[in-house]
């Protein structure tokens, strides 16, 4: 445990040093998570408009419709009760009026639109989330390699590698609903065997977005995996079996502001109890500061460890693929990434 927390410390401090030389890097995922949610949000608007202007047998203007609106997103029926009037004329010239109630069925709207919707967002998310990590990495193997930071040139780059990207957000999106479905079809027995085999999955592909970057007439995105695959293995051996990376940091990270809130709530029982009339202020007040002090934490914390991840990935790539070690780091450093397996 003390060697893990070592080495992820390592690693923290030598990323740290190339993100306060290019501090343009944490505008990087700010600028993703705001087109992200942008496209989600435009991406969603049809569903949800499909959905609630779908014929109900009222008017939209009706409070009626809307409460069928209701039950088609949050029911898990299959089906919505709707009422309809038919109005026709008599023989005799009188008009008739029918009161109809009866269910009409949404399975097959939610079996062959909304599930492929939904199919085509969760692709998407796919899609934009190596999209942008493909631009992100970019700029990190530029800064690495000591140019400077350009969120529109990373844009550009990922922007000329779409095809590429979108064919592995395919394969990996298809190799990951695969690996969770049989995963829960198992067991528990299988949900294990298939951890491991996320596990492998996820450290062959490790490299994957800097191969994209740097393999400019490779598309394939099999190809792309072995390549990711061949640097780890040629440069680090072939008993691999995890990522360590800055685990360590990041549960210390967790840890600390858990027992500080845990140290200053107890500290307001012990102050309430000395000075009871205290109590019903002191306490829900002091709990309230530490529960929003530690999600800011956690939230700013989370967010500076995963861009110095980003860049110690792109460090090792460098190394793996060049031989070359980048400024701030050093061998040992980089060759501390790996969980080995035992006996290698």
């Amino acid at each position: 445990m003390k060697a893990k927390f070592m080495h992820s410390w390592q690693i923290f401090k030598r990323s740290l040093i190339v993100l306060k030389e290019n501090k343009r890097l944490l505008l990087f995922p700010i600028v993703t998570l705001a087109l992200t949610l942008v496209i989600a949000i435009l991406s969603l608007m049809p569903a949800g408009a499909l959905l609630a202007f779908m014929d109900s047998g009222y008017s939209w203007k009706q409070a009626e419709h809307w409460q069928v609106v209701q039950k088609r997103f949050s029911s898990n029926d299959d089906v919505a009760s709707i009422k309809m009037v038919v109005t026709s004329s008599n023989s005799d010239g009188t008009v008739k009026s029918s009161h109809y109630s009866h269910n009409v069925g949404i399975s097959g709207f939610r079996t062959w639109i909304l599930y492929g919707y939904l199919a085509v967002l969760y692709f998407g998310s796919m899609f934009l989330a190596t999209f942008f990590n493909v631009a992100f990495y970019n700029e990190v193997l530029k800064v690495l390699n000591g140019e400077t930071v350009s969120i529109k040139a990373g844009l550009k780059v990922a922007m000329k590698r779409w095809k590429a990207i979108l064919f592995w957000s395919l394969l990996a999106g298809i190799v990951g609903y695969l690996i969770r479905l049989i995963g829960e079809k198992l067991g528990f027995v299988g949900s294990w065997i298939m951890r491991f085999v996320g596990l492998a999955w996820s450290v062959a592909a490790v490299f994957i977005a800097p191969v994209i970057i740097r393999d400019q007439e490779e598309n394939n995105p099999v190809r792309c995996l072995k390549k990711s695959a061949g640097i780890i293995r040629r440069t680090w051996g072939e008993g691999l079996v995890g990522y360590v990376g800055m685990s360590g940091i990041v549960s210390l990270f967790v840890i600390v502001p858990v027992v500080t809130i845990i140290v200053a709530f107890a500290f307001s029982l012990i102050l309430s109890a000395q000075v009871p009339w205290l109590a019903p202020q002191v306490v829900p007040i002091v709990f309230a500061v530490c529960a929003v002090i530690w999600l800011l934490l956690c939230c700013v914390l989370g967010y500076v460890c995963s861009v110095l991840e980003k860049i110690y990935i792109g460090a090792l790539y460098i190394y793996g693929t060049e031989g070359v070690i980048p400024e701030a780091f050093d061998k040992e450093t980089l060759d501390m990434a790996w969980k080995v397996r035992q006996g290698k």
